[in-house]
């Protein structure tokens, strides 16, 4: 079945338009992307009815109208005469709107150099075919007189035009059905696109869904003044189509992701949160994340819609306290006591409810049963919109929080509004592996937070989970399987003499990189210590290495990357980052006792984690993770 990217709610669709989605459904196999009502890029937005694209074949746009033939009092290539009512009004002829739906995508992909025919006769057009039609779903074939029979096809022309007979149930077969589609290609060549090709196409299509800071580059208007080839960067990374799928069909209610490390639950956040806001610009949304890095990182890239507000959960307790009066004492425990305060303030009415059209939550497991609590009576009773997005694995606070509840206990019900990604897009295949091999040997033995659920890594079918209510209600740890395509190094651990040798090792990698023509930054340096840092910064000084070392909270809120420095920060402010290099140092300073070695393995798969493509950790000493590292 084709995989339709955005929702179809057929009760919602005009007779015509559903039943052509529903031979769409029917015919065509899950090489076909389908996308319904989805705006194009551009100042001028536009909603093609059905965009389909094949990596094999190319690109179609194709309009549906439910159109009578009695209303039509005139047509030309260009227009159609249309009687409304008491009225006859000329409308945009529905083939020229599937034209010129795709026109401005088209003409944009032609300066994209990496999908233009460089050479030969058709030097200069698309490296795959594209075409649009119409589908008039109350225009019957048998019922054209014949003396207008050729007028009506001079403006709609047969191989572009679709009538009643066509979609009716069983009346083609799927390869008539496939074959007619086809017709509607102006030309026909073999096409073979790769993996950067087709993600350049859906970048050009639908720029929203680009990972990272390009999509402004493809949300353009060509004219004729543009030039004729555009410096779009080498490389595009964009959702994966589940990816998408998700962020586009997310509705209200309580929902729910598990996503692993580097899965995109972050990038799916921000795109919810963005078209809430977009949506509802007068009504508050609340972006709430536990690492005050990760909540500077948010607020960068949502930073122009003002009625989000970002922020970590401890900043949010502060803005209630001074909200609403809140006396907390300060001194010695202050974050705990405020966090308590609050949370008993919503508790008791004294904090009110439904302060947020919507609440998004990321880094949902390092946060406590009571402050999930009192975030999901924070959205509007009536919309209900709260998001949750976890991931086991990387909960770095067991003692003081520790997921050991189910979400229904703190008011979050999202049975059957739970979704998995369990790929990691983030890291090479080498990083992915080595990781999940170091975590694994920790966690598996972990005990079961609660009777008649799964083991960590157990669970692998999204179906299984969301169909079984304790699953559903339970916070489970998900395996992580490696699918962004991307292959690198062999992740390396060195473990030297002593602390002096590790810091030469570690210059010295950061000048090799640079050398091969790394920007500084996109290098991170993580330590666990606060002493740590300070040995590493003044190294980093010494070695003329630029870098930038946030360690007040302050700092890491004003924190914003920068390609010209080093970031050099602890492995807890690191999570929610990523960068394409990453050393993680110290790891013989980690504490291993036994009462603080899945939290201290968590935290080393969290650092290891942040690396896209290479990966060192070092060390100047033995300890339980160092021998691991050791065998690998």
């Amino acid at each position: 079945m084709a995989q339709f990217l955005t929702s179809l709610k057929k009760s919602a669709m005009q007779a015509g338009e559903r039943r052509f989605a529903e031979l769409l459904e029917k015919h065509l196999d899950d090489e076909y992307l389908v996308w319904y009502n989805a705006a194009t890029p551009g100042i001028t937005r536009r909603y093609p009815d059905f965009l389909i694209f094949h990596g094999g074949h190319g690109l179609w746009c194709v309009e549906i109208k439910d159109w009578h033939m009695g209303n039509i009092k005139g047509m030309t290539p260009d227009s159609v005469l249309l009687k409304q009512g008491e009225q006859n009004i000329r409308t945009v002829h529905p083939i020229e709107q599937a034209r010129a739906c795709c026109l401005p995508v088209i003409d944009r992909m032609k300066r994209d150099r990496q999908l233009r025919q460089l050479t030969g006769k058709h030097q200069g057009k698309l490296i795959f075919p594209w075409g649009f039609g119409a589908v008039m779903s109350n225009w019957q074939r048998s019922r054209i007189k014949e003396g207008t029979r050729q007028i009506l096809e001079d403006c709609f022309p047969p191989h572009l035009t679709w009538y009643k007979e066509d979609i009716m149930e069983d009346a083609l077969s799927r390869d008539e059905f496939i074959a007619k589609l086809h017709a509607m290609l102006p030309y026909h060549f073999p096409v073979g696109l790769d993996k950067e090709q087709m993600a350049r196409i859906r970048a050009h299509i639908y720029p929203e869904f680009i990972i990272g800071e390009q999509s402004e580059l493809f949300d353009l208007d060509v004219s004729e003044d543009t030039p004729a080839e555009i410096n779009f960067p080498e490389v595009v990374k964009v959702f994966d189509e589940k990816q998408e799928n998700l962020a586009r069909n997310l509705k209200g209610g309580h929902r729910v992701i598990h996503g692993v490390a580097g899965s995109g639950k972050t990038l799916i956040l921000q795109y919810r949160a963005r078209k809430l806001a977009e949506a509802n610009p007068d009504k508050p949304i609340l972006v709430v994340c536990f690492n005050v890095f990760l909540a500077s990182i948010l607020k960068a890239h949502l930073k122009l819609l003002k009625n989000i507000e970002v922020c970590h959960f401890h900043d949010w307790c502060k803005h209630m306290k001074e909200s609403y009066g809140i006396k907390v004492r300060y001194g010695d425990g202050y974050p705990e006591r405020l966090a308590a305060a609050i949370c008993d303030g919503v508790e008791s009415g004294n904090i009110p409810s439904g302060q947020y059209y919507a609440v998004l939550i990321d880094e949902g497991h390092d946060f406590a049963a009571d402050w999930l609590r009192a975030l999901a009576k924070m959205p509007e009773a009536e919309e209900a919109h709260l998001l949750l997005l976890y991931d086991d694995a990387q909960t770095l606070y067991p003692k003081q929080r520790g997921l050991d509840f189910s979400l229904s206990s703190v008011g979050i019900k999202a049975p059957g509004r739970t979704r998995i990604l369990e790929i990691d897009y983030r890291n090479s295949e080498e990083i992915h592996n080595y990781a999940s091999h170091f975590i694994h040997h920790f966690l598996t033995d972990t005990p079961m937070k609660k009777e008649n659920t799964f083991s960590p890594f157990e669970l692998d079918d999204e179906e299984e989970f969301t169909a079984n209510s304790d699953y559903a209600d339970s916070i489970p740890m998900i395996a992580s399987k490696s699918g962004g395509g991307r292959t690198g190094i062999q992740p390396e651990f060195i473990n030297t003499a002593n602390r002096n040798a590790e810091i030469v090792q570690i210059i010295d990698q950061l000048h090799d990189w640079h050398a091969d023509g790394a920007a500084w930054g996109d290098m991170a340096l993580l330590y666990h210590a606060k002493w740590q840092g300070g040995a590493l910064a003044k190294a980093l000084g010494e070695a003329g290495i630029p870098f930038v070392h946030p360690v007040t909270t302050e700092e890491r809120k004003a924190y914003r990357p920068n390609p010209n420095y080093v970031l050099l920060c602890t492995m807890h402010s690191s999570k929610g980052g990523e960068f394409p290099r990453v050393i993680v140092s110290g790891v013989n300073g980690l504490p291993d006792s036994e009462e603080k070695q899945q939290e201290m393995a968590r935290l080393l798969y969290v650092a290891m984690t942040r690396a896209q493509t290479h990966l060192l950790l070092t060390a100047a000493g033995e300890n339980t993770y160092t021998r691991l590292l050791a065998q690998q």
